[in-house]
């Protein structure tokens, strides 16, 4: 994952971004998902589906479709998707 996608990520969240927002499960799947495209650590696709399991309510999926796809880590979330639901 390119440095130029995190700081585009960061940058258009920072400009819509209020307290609530900064709790929002969405942010920390997007995080994990680069985090995850870089590393490739398991430990981050366990808590993206500990977190669809537990906090399903929390979490705006199409939010999460449209800055993975942004981001180019879409499929890492479709094939995550395959195994919750």
């Amino acid at each position: 994952m390119g440095q130029a996608e995190l700081v585009l990520y960061a940058t258009e969240l920072l400009e819509n971004l209020n307290v609530k927002d900064m709790l929002v499960g969405s942010n920390v799947i997007i995080g994990k998902l680069l985090y995850y495209a870089e590393g490739g650590s398991e430990k981050h696709i366990r808590d993206i589906v500990g977190m669809l399991q537990v906090s399903e309510h929390l979490i705006d999926r199409d939010d999460v479709t449209a800055w993975a796809t942004k981001l180019n880590v879409n499929q890492i979330w479709v094939e995550i998707l395959k195994h919750v639901d």
